[in-house]
């Protein structure tokens, strides 16, 4: 049962967003009707604003989840009813064009298959086991200890709130993507967040995919090939940040641009929904910031440039521009009240540990000649090739393909720029995970081009568009067999996780033993209701935000208010620090800093990257400290795994 609510649950949250974007396609271009793969990526983009808005007035909460997903969902089925509900259930039209193509309609019910059971096994994601190399559901780090708690305190206390001792809250994302996740928290418990992501950010993805082809006969074959592509494509999945909504709103963008709906005529309505689509992708994940600029500049330089309305196209620039920044606004000031800067590292570095010269940066100690290996290993990537090839050989296709924004013309440029970039920024670590979504996000609508064009339907072939499908079916052989070199994200790797996860959910456990969660509220239950309290736990989002203000340490010394906190001074600074800050309260999971982590964060000493070295030695000082104080305070609650000290109580 909890299967197929989770299973309904995640298509009633497909369908909110594509009412609400059923309502910005008939409000804002009301002779022009798009899919609704489209649709749904308007509606994500659009539920990203209403959650800057609810996150900045404190308003976030069950009731108002349940009503605007009920309302985008009442939106869609009144479309259902105007449009003409016989036709949305025909079945035998939907299928015309595949009646006499065996083949294509085989792979159309492929495609189906796997993209349902890729969902519906990303639906009951089990904890984290590391002995398992197959089973990497979540993040015992990242998730468990950050971004499960940011969701949790917006439905508990209305907003993401102020985690100045956060580093993931810093660094990682402006917050929409933790709003996303109160869609699930709202009726599912946690073991159910990776619904929004991979799971509804893939469907939607699938659906851009067979919009780009629309429903003519010619087109029935590429777009069953180019899904499936699409759907055997590693996941890199690491955590539940953005990743597969990144690569939906990025496909939805690029078409968005493509989309002869944009008329020179209607700038308020096009500016709209450009920095609607824009502004969501820079509050789901920061670091695609760099990318999204790239591609305003360019696209609208490339309209300037070849627009006979050039004063026109520069005031839609300038209105993207302008409602981009309202858009972020929301969520810039509660990083701002709540990490030191509206936007990291951009405006300000704010709270994070580098300000005060203990803590270091990915790019810390990164010499000139590293950077050029890092910038020509990054360009032997399958997914830089592909996209290299694809950017030299789309051009062949002709202009009847660069849209009123030009996309097939400044994605791949902006791709590969922000590819160099997000190398650098990261110092090599891990690169690829970043920028893997908005390339993956280029080369997927870039391949629809070539095969869409009615040169298909009427078998008249030139040089050029031989080119082109040259470098889109080499580029398809370098994406499928890129596993090769990602052995832990293949499609073979994924199914398996699928089938673990499908496995798994027939149990029914819960992703945390009730004996955890009892020992959580009893531990809470030892300090004063209102009272802060200063965690370092392995599952903080098991507490009540609500009863007691939650700070949380997933990083220490990644992020502290000034003067910053102090490392390798003893326990009785750090006491001092927090005392300053009038923090009382510190509950530390002793049991989790195991003399494995111990091993571990040792091995990292040895690490290559500096930034690594230095989280490693914080960590390994701040479990010195906290045991230190854990001796010199009073323990008022201890259950062999956590204990709780208030540092006013010295131990007698």
């Amino acid at each position: 049962m909890s299967f197929l609510l989770s299973f309904l649950w995640g298509f009633l949250i497909l369908g909110s967003f594509i009412g609400w974007g059923t309502a910005i396609n008939r409000i804002a271009f009301p002779s022009d009707r798009i899919d609704w793969g489209q649709r749904a990526a308007w509606g994500l983009a659009f539920s990203v604003l209403i959650g800057a808005v609810l996150n900045s007035a404190w308003a976030v909460s069950h009731a108002a989840i349940l009503t605007f997903v009920g309302a985008g969902l009442a939106i869609w089925i009144l479309d259902i009813f105007r449009t003409g509900i016989s036709k949305f259930f025909s079945i035998s039209r939907r299928l015309q064009p595949y009646r006499n193509d065996r083949l294509a309609l085989i792979g159309l019910v492929a495609v189906v298959v796997l993209a349902l059971f890729q969902y519906g096994g990303w639906l009951t994601a089990m904890s984290f086991d590391p002995a398992d190399t197959h089973v990497r559901a979540f993040n015992p780090d990242d998730d468990l200890h950050a971004y499960f708690v940011f969701p949790r305190k917006m439905l508990e206390t209305g907003s993401m709130g102020p985690d100045p001792f956060s580093a993931r809250r810093l660094v990682s994302s402006l917050g929409a993507q933790s709003f996303l996740h109160t869609f699930v928290l709202a009726v599912l418990p946690e073991r159910h967040l990776n619904m929004i992501d991979p799971g509804i950010g893939m469907l939607v993805a699938v659906g851009l995919i067979f919009g780009c082809f629309g429903n003519s006969a010619a087109s029935r074959m590429p777009a069953v090939l180019i899904a499936m592509i699409f759907l055997l494509c590693p996941v890199l999945k690491v955590n539940t940040t953005a990743l597969l909504t990144q690569e939906a709103l990025f496909i939805g963008l690029f078409r968005t641009m493509n989309w002869r709906g944009l008329n020179a005529d209607r700038p308020v309505a096009n500016g709209f929904v450009m920095a609607l689509l824009v502004s969501a992708l820079c509050a789901l994940k920061s670091n695609v910031i760099p990318v999204c600029g790239i591609i305003l500049f360019l696209s609208y330089l490339f309209r300037i440039v070849m627009s006979r309305r050039r004063a026109r196209a520069v005031g839609e620039m300038l209105l993207v521009a302008i409602l981009v920044g309202l858009f972020l606004l929301p969520w810039m000031i509660s990083m701002l009240q709540s990490s030191g800067t509206m936007l990291y590292p951009l405006l300000g570095r704010g709270f994070h540990g580098s300000v005060y010269g203990s803590f270091s940066l990915p790019t810390d100690g990164l010499t000139a000649a590293r950077a050029v290996e890092l910038v020509g290993k990054c360009v032997t990537d399958p997914y830089v090739i592909s996209l290299i090839m694809l950017g030299i050989a789309i051009p062949f296709c002709g202009p009847q393909w660069h849209g009123p924004l030009r996309p097939a013309m400044s994605f791949p440029i902006s791709a590969l720029a922000g590819t160099f970039i997000i190398t650098i920024a990261s110092g090599g670590n891990s690169s690829v995970r970043f920028f893997l979504p908005f390339v993956v996000a280029t080369i997927i609508p870039m391949m629809t081009v070539p095969f869409a064009a009615t040169v298909f339907a009427d078998r008249r072939w030139t040089r050029g568009r031989l080119v082109a499908l040259a470098g889109v079916l080499v580029s398809s052989a370098l994406i499928t067999g890129s596993w090769l070199t990602r052995p832990l994200y293949s499609p073979a790797a994924h199914l398996s996780r699928c089938v673990w996860n499908l496995r798994a959910s027939s149990a029914d456990l819960p992703l945390i033993p009730q004996s955890d969660i009892d020992r959580h509220a009893a531990m809470q239950q030892s300090i004063p209701a209102g009272e802060t309290l200063f965690a370092r736990l392995a599952t903080p989002f098991l507490l009540d935000v609500a009863r007691n203000p939650l700070m949380i340490v997933d990083i220490p010394g990644g992020a502290s208010p000034p003067p910053g906190m102090p490392f390798y001074q003893g326990g009785e600074a750090l006491a001092d620090y927090l005392q300053s800050m009038s923090i009382r309260y510190v509950a530390y999971s002793y049991a989790m800093e195991t003399k494995k982590k111990k091993q571990e964060y040792r091995k990292r000493l040895l690490s290559r990257y500096v930034w690594v070295r230095t989280e490693a030695a914080h960590n390994l000082d701040f479990q010195v400290n906290l045991k230190e104080l854990g001796r010199t305070r009073m323990r008022i609650y201890d259950d062999a795994d956590i204990f709780v000290i208030d540092l006013e109580q010295r131990h007698p």
